[in-house]
């Protein structure tokens, strides 16, 4: 018969099955997973990213299929998207991004695309442009507007997958009205907290592009700056069906290597596997993104400004890939759900430099 699956969970995590760490990558920024057992591992990692809170984004309400019981709310009418690249009739005027040269430069960019619009010159400086006053969320809209008006157009294209990643896979149909998220999922009582040292947490990287983690110092010292959960997230019944689905496709398509370039994994995108994308939008929505939010209120002021960079599970097997080498994702915020019980493997886990408990005394002087 063939091995029984198993998932990689972070050390820090109990041993409740998915439970879930939440990482602010600019406060800590490296991780290390390792996986010892003999069969393969799977977990699901998310790389989010953080849109300004005028730019919300919708949580699907779907009907998932397959095994698992998750509760499903209403679905409520979209708001329609709004901003540069958005479909639809134009809507209300765009307010300003408080620098004059920047607006009317931005404003010139856009009155010379009315006119040829199929200039892809003005595309990206139309987006550079939104980039350099920090609207990220309206960039990547420029960008995958001008790539789908002008898909043989490299550079355009490129533009779009390096500041959205595969968010527009991802609960990008508009603002929706959510039922509350389980208290477990939000309340602090179910998290353990750990700090980072202040040099990690103030140096500015390339994750910090719309953070200003100065302005939350204060949260970070008595919340903490990387989270581990006490309790499952999901339902152990839902990480089994998604396990099934995943190699189910894997079997199909494969499994992919090359996707990443600092540390590359053997995975599966979830936007590759169509079978779980609207359990995976509702799992969004209802529960990880208010987690996410509820680890970090002082940079988050509502789950709808969250976005997913990249979504994936990851395959370690101590036979091919057992492990990753220390690195800093380019993401706002990670976290890393395991998707088996801990009975069905052995070893594996997440490594974070230079961290500690929440209240704990300060080490010794070298």
């Amino acid at each position: 018969p063939p091995p029984r699956r198993a998932a990689a969970t972070s050390a820090a995590a109990s041993d409740a099955t998915s439970d879930a760490v939440s990482a602010a990558t600019a406060a800590v920024g490296t991780a290390h997973a390792t996986a010892k057992s003999l069969f393969p591992l799977l977990l699901l990692l998310l790389l989010l990213l953080l849109l300004p809170a005028a730019s919300p984004l919708a949580a699907k309400a779907s009907k998932r299929k397959g095994g698992g019981k998750v509760k499903l709310k209403p679905k409520a009418p979209a708001v329609a998207a709004r901003g540069f690249g958005a479909p639809g009739t134009a809507g209300p005027p765009l307010p300003g991004v408080g620098d004059a040269a920047l607006d009317a430069a931005i404003q010139q960019r856009c009155d010379a695309l009315k006119k040829s619009k199929k200039n892809a010159k003005l595309w990206l400086e139309l987006g550079s442009l939104l980039v350099k006053a920090d609207e990220y969320a309206e960039a990547e809209r420029v960008f995958r507007a001008g790539a789908a008006l002008l898909p043989g157009d490299e550079m355009l294209s490129a533009a779009a997958l390096t500041l959205g990643g595969d968010s527009s896979a991802y609960c990008r149909s508009g603002a929706a009205p959510a039922n509350a998220p389980p208290q477990h999922a939000t309340d602090d009582s179910s998290f353990d907290g750990f700090e980072a040292h202040p040099d990690e947490i103030l140096t500015p990287d390339q994750a910090d592009r719309n953070i200003l983690w100065r302005a939350g110092g204060s949260g970070l010292a008595e919340r903490g700056a990387v989270f581990k959960s006490r309790v499952p997230l999901l339902d152990p019944a839902d990480c089994a069906w998604v396990i099934d689905q995943v190699e189910a496709q894997a079997a199909k398509t494969g499994w992919t290597r090359d996707r990443h370039v600092q540390a590359p994994t053997t995975d599966m995108p979830v936007s590759a596997v169509p079978a779980i994308r609207d359990w995976f939008d509702d799992a969004l929505s209802s529960r990880l993104f208010p987690m996410v939010q509820s680890r970090f209120p002082f940079a988050i002021n509502d789950p709808s400004e969250l976005r997913v960079l990249d979504a994936f599970v990851v395959r370690y097997d101590a036979r091919e890939q057992a492990s990753l080498p220390t690195h800093q994702d380019e993401n706002t915020f990670s976290f890393t759900i395991a998707l088996n019980d801990r009975s069905e493997y052995e070893g594996g886990g997440t490594a974070f430099e230079r961290l500690r408990p929440v209240g704990s005394p300060p080490p010794p002087p070298l």
